[in-house]
Formats: structure tokens, C-alpha cells, sequence
């Protein structure tokens, strides 16, 4: 707000306007001071001669205004006025509003023929989905009946599995003890099955020693 606004002090001052921030200074007035009236004396002094000095009244004068120059008057030049144009306002036509509506197509034989073959194909699949749904419905009913019997089944299973997961620490402890005297019998039982071997096997022939070279 440099320049201030169109209604405040700064603003008036600076556009060179009057408002009510801003008055416009009174011219001030001319005052005549009034003739001075000679002393009046009182009735109790005495008659002596009193010279008093006439005061000089200055009286103040307007001065004689001057008649204003008025300047000689310049020379009238005729300007020939030429006559405006007057624009004529024209209205336009109302041109009627464009619709947006696809314009009806005429339907041939062909899209008679598809929509017939449409119509058709929706009545045929219809009844073909009420029986399959017929069909599944027992069904459904059937498997539905049959979860409670599987839970029994499910539940009597589940402490069998119990009692065969308690035998099988006894179990693997019966192996690793039958494991040593396995092994035991085993060793046992090697020599006495490589001996029987030996014996089972016919002798070994010696060889001929070799013809010597003439």
C-alpha cells in the first residue's frame, strides 16, 4: 500500500482528490480592523486642556481590478461533419439444435434371423440349467448327509493312531536290543559257513610243467 488507497489520506493526496480524509483547505477570510474611537474623559478630572493626538486611521483600499485581456478571437475554420454510421444489429436465424440421437436402423433380414437365433439359444439353456441343477441338488444333499458319518468314522480312528504312536518307542527299543545278539550270531556263523565251503570244493589239479624247446 504505497500509493495508498482510493479512500484513505495517502491515496487522496497522491491522486490529487477530496473526501472525507481529506477536506479542501478554506480560503481564509479578510478581516478590516474597525476605526479606533477617541478616548472618552470623565467628569471628575479637571479642566486642564488634555491634547490628545488624533490618531491616524488607516483605512484599507481595494485596489482597482484590472479588466482581464480577452484574446482576439482565432479564425472559424468550417469542419464539415461527416455523418456516423449507425450499426445495424442483424439476428441471426434460429438454427435448430442438432440431435445427438442415433437415427433408427432398419433391421434386415439377417439381424432378424440372429436376434430369432438369439431368443432360441436363451429358452434352450435355460431348461438345461434347471436340470443340471436338479441333479446336483440331490447330490449335494447326499455329501452333505455323509460329513457326519465321516467325522464319526474320523473320530473313532484318532485313538487307534494314538495307541500305535505309544508302540512304536516299544518297538524301537525291542530292535535295538535284538540288533547285538544279531550281530552276535552272525559272526558266529561266518567261519563255520566258510569252512564247509572249503570242504565242499574239489582239489585244485597242479599243473603240468611245460614241454622244453628242441
Amino acid at each position: 500500500m504505497g500509493k495508498g488507497d482510493q479512500k484513505s489520506k495517502r491515496g487522496k493526496i497522491i491522486r490529487g482528490t477530496y473526501g472525507v480524509r481529506r477536506r479542501k483547505k478554506v480560503k481564509k477570510a479578510v478581516f478590516i480592523p474597525a476605526p479606533k474611537v477617541a478616548p472618552v474623559i470623565p467628569t471628575h478630572v479637571s479642566l486642564t486642556e488634555v491634547k490628545v493626538k488624533p490618531e491616524k486611521i488607516v483605512v484599507k483600499t481595494a485596489k482597482p481590478k484590472t479588466a482581464p485581456v480577452v484574446p482576439a478571437p482565432a479564425p472559424v475554420t468550417e469542419v464539415k461533419a461527416e455523418p456516423e454510421k449507425v450499426a445495424v444489429k442483424t439476428t441471426r436465424p434460429k438454427v435448430a439444435p442438432k440431435t445427438t440421437a442415433k437415427p433408427e436402423v432398419k433391421k434386415t433380414a439377417e439381424t432378424k434371423k440372429t436376434e430369432e437365433v438369439k431368443k432360441t439359444e436363451v429358452k434352450t439353456v435355460k431348461p438345461s440349467v434347471k436340470k443340471t441343477e436338479a441333479v446336483a441338488k440331490p447330490a449335494a444333499k447326499k455329501v452333505a448327509a455323509a460329513k457326519p458319518a465321516a467325522k464319526k468314522a474320523e473320530a473313532a480312528a484318532k485313538p487307534a493312531a494314538k495307541k500305535v504312536a505309544v508302540a512304536k518307542p516299544a518297538a524301537k527299543k525291542a530292535e535295538a536290543a535284538a540288533k547285538p545278539s544279531a550281530k552276535k550270531a552272525e559272526a558266529a556263523a561266518k567261519p563255520a559257513a566258510k569252512k564247509t565251503e572249503a570242504a565242499a570244493k574239489p582239489p585244485v589239479k597242479a599243473k603240468k610243467p611245460a614241454a622244453r624247446k628242441k
